[in-house]
């Protein structure tokens, strides 16, 4: 005799799919609380976690199937995390202080000193009992092939090639350039050229 009972699925067979609110509510904490707390704080990459949130939000409103939702939960928990770490310990990184630097200018020099970058034909600034040591030419250029110290938190000293203090004024940085086309320019102080200068007043 042919079986007329109805075929009802098994509960394994039948998948539910609904959306996600943890993930949903996840982004919207992620696109709020750390971006805002980034932005008082000053750090320019308080749109890392806003990022992380709003894709976790746009994954949250999607239909998912539920016994992979704790999984998703899971990567989204992680994703978030770091997107609100990275930028403190980036800016934390960028911010660390770096060794100090001791510029050494011709005995009696008085006028402008310059620090020009130039990774072609510049010296490599060497570094004597953990202190930079820039030792000024005569002419007062000192061409570098880097000057990132510069760019560290540090400590300045200005002295005579006798060990006497040296008394300068800062003159601020001019920027590099490079050309981007045809009659483009772009300036930055991470190019070649790049020229940080002081003047000498004297002792």
């Amino acid at each position: 005799m042919a079986n007329d009972m109805p075929i009802v699925p098994s509960e394994a067979a039948v998948e539910i799919v609904k959306r996600n609110g943890f993930l949903f509510g996840l982004g919207i904490m992620a696109m709020t609380g750390p971006p805002l707390l980034l932005g008082i704080s000053l750090n320019m990459f308080f749109w890392v976690p806003a990022v992380a949130g709003l894709m976790c939000v746009f994954v949250g409103l999607r239909r998912l199937p539920v016994n992979r939702q704790k999984a998703v939960n899971r990567v989204g928990v992680l994703i978030c995390f770091f997107a609100s770490v990275t930028p403190v310990l980036l800016t934390s990184y960028a911010n660390r202080s770096g060794a100090a630097i001791r510029v050494v200018i011709p005995l009696g020099y008085q006028g402008e000193i310059a620090l020009v970058k130039n990774h072609n034909s510049g010296k490599e600034v060497k570094i004597e009992n953990g202190v930079w040591l820039l030792e000024i030419p005569a002419n007062g250029t000192l061409v570098v092939k880097d000057d990132w110290p510069l760019y560290l938190w540090h400590k300045e000293e200005f002295v005579y090639a006798d060990g006497s203090e040296a008394k300068v004024e800062s003159l601020g940085t001019e920027v590099g350039s490079i050309q981007t086309s045809t009659h483009s320019w772009s300036g930055s102080a991470i190019f070649d050229g790049a020229t940080t200068k002081w003047k000498v007043l004297g002792k």
